[in-house]
């Protein structure tokens, strides 16, 4: 991007209401070390821009792109400051000038013998490496990383080191991507991702977009081979049954995977800044198991296929579709969604009464409408790529379009479930499932302040996966389903433990050819099962 129209955007950006800032802070200097480095401008700097790189990035990771050399001095002025170029003469790279270079910028009378023990500690704790391996390795990188890590423990956050140390976390929070977890603080909200974007400063571009690139998609890679195989074996395995025990050979099959050793070690500047990215990996993961753990329901419900296939052979009859389908065949346009619910309601709420095995009436089923069309959008928002946007004529099929009405009535009537959103930064988050669906998800605007939290639509997803499969009577299906998640979850996050990040390329590479392994396995058994 053009570093002039970067300049350009800035003054605007700051004065948006939501960050709070005083004029006098506004007219801040945006390559200052008080505006790169300050609590004040944590929310500001952290916001994302959309139009920076293929996939986006905060303003900070913006600005200290390819800084130009007076700015980089002015910013990162200490020969042990990340984004200091200054040659540096071997015998000056020591702990005693360190301190001192820390007593004349911040006035902090420090040992050179005790000062840095708890970061050396959180070093072994994150890289698995200690601290005197990076030493040998690049003695001025990990002293320079060691100051970086100390300023923020001190000047922003104590709990920094313990907060980083935890895996798995005690406390886990699927925003903890963008935000650190440190409720009624709004200042200190952004220092993960502050963190993250100052041990880029000196990382090789193509190295940091690599590793960008392999998180960014991660998460959605892996809901998409799950969704896949799940799809591949109930598909090849049409009897209850046989799906049962494929997907339960499968998933131990699955496990049977062992990650090798990498034979690199990244800088530790690199080498925190993949932990880093993986931690906000096990944090999403570990919330799912908790979501699915706490909010699976527990009120079972009736399955109605022979009712809806009744309808849909009805549906077939009026709009001359062909006979003898399955009850998928039937689809629906999603902006059709509430009219055709409410026009054959006299058809559907007898379904969603057997189904929920409670008396709906006419206008709680009318009422449901409205919250189930944002689930279907939120269904087909989790199929999108990051850039794409919801299209209204996509197509629904009528199980699954019925799943939502029923998944709505059931929480609404039945499970009536409450969950503890973990939500950083928030002074408060109710634990209603309902009131996201009332007022709307917000689907494209995830990352402002109105943006539901992803907890929220995590649960609903799974919900609706969970009432879909009950509707056909497979919810054993659906709790393997789970399983095959939780196991696939885990061992895609025991492929990425490596610094390196090619060798986490490569191990993701042997583990989808063990995935084709475990499902030719699943077949062979199959078949011998049926001679």
């Amino acid at each position: 991007m053009d570093r002039h129209l970067l300049e350009l955007i800035i003054p605007e950006h700051l004065k948006s209401e939501k960050y709070a800032l005083t004029e006098a802070e506004q007219d801040v200097n945006p390559y200052s070390r008080r505006f790169i480095f300050g609590k004040e401008y944590a929310k500001a700097r952290n916001d994302r821009l959309s139009f920076f790189g293929p996939n986006g990035a905060t303003l900070l990771r913006a600005i200290l792109s390819d800084l130009p050399t007076e700015r980089s001095k002015a910013i990162f002025p200490g020969i042990f400051d990340l984004g200091n170029h200054d040659n540096v003469a071997l015998n000056d790279i020591t702990y005693s000038r360190l301190t001192d270079e820390l007593k004349d910028q911040h006035g902090w009378l420090l040992d050179p013998e005790e000062a840095f023990e708890n970061i050396k500690r959180m070093v072994v704790d994150t890289t698995g490496n200690t601290f005197e391996f990076y030493v040998k390795q690049d003695k001025l990188k990990a002293l320079k990383v060691l100051k970086l890590l100390l300023v923020l423990v001190r000047q922003r956050e104590p709990r920094l080191i313990d907060f980083l140390t935890k895996e798995p976390p005690e406390k886990v929070s699927l925003e903890i991507r963008d935000a650190f977890p440190i409720t009624k603080n709004e200042q200190n909200t952004y220092l993960l991702s502050d963190l993250k974007s100052y041990l880029t400063i000196e990382m090789d571009e193509a190295r940091t977009h690599e590793i960008d690139a392999f998180f960014y998609h991660f998460i959605r890679r892996c809901g998409a081979t799950q969704r896949s195989l799940e799809a591949q074996i109930t598909t090849d395995f049409s009897a209850s049954h046989e799906t049962e025990g494929a997907l339960d050979l499968f998933t131990a099959s699955l496990k049977e995977f062992v990650p090798r050793a990498p034979k690199r070690e990244a800088p530790l500047d690199e080498a925190l800044y993949v932990y880093l990215c993986r931690y906000e990996c096990v944090h999403f993961f570990k919330e799912i198991e908790r979501i699915i753990a706490t909010t699976t329901p527990r009120a079972q419900v009736a399955p109605v296929p022979h009712e809806i296939q009744a309808f849909r052979t009805k549906l077939a009859a009026r709009f001359k579709a062909p006979e003898g389908g399955t009850i998928a065949e039937f689809a629906i346009k999603l902006r059709q969604f509430p009219d055709f619910f409410q026009d054959y309601m006299a058809d559907i709420l007898p379904i969603t009464q057997k189904t929920i095995g409670f008396p709906v009436e006419s206008q709680s089923y009318c009422n449901a409408i409205g919250p189930a069309h944002e689930l279907l959008r939120l269904r087909l928002f989790f199929s999108l790529t990051p850039s794409g946007d919801i299209n209204e004529d996509k197509p629904f099929t009528l199980l699954l379009g019925i799943s939502a009405i029923c998944a709505v009535l059931h929480q609404r009537h039945v499970e009536r479930t409450k969950y503890d959103i973990y939500w950083p930064g928030r002074k408060t988050q109710g634990s209603s499932l309902m009131t996201p669906l009332e007022e709307g998800l917000h689907l494209h605007e995830r990352r402002t302040d109105w943006a539901v939290p992803e907890a929220i639509l995590q649960i609903w997803d799974l919900r609706l996966q969970w009432m879909h499969d009950s509707l056909v009577g497979a919810t054993a299906i659906n709790s393997r389903k789970v399983s095959l998640r939780l196991a696939l979850s885990n061992m895609l996050l025991a492929c990425t433990a490596s610094s390196d990040i090619g060798h986490v390329v490569d191990e993701l590479q042997r583990f989808n050819d063990h995935i084709e392994a475990c499902l030719h396995r699943v077949y062979e058994a199959s078949s011998t099962s049926r001679l």
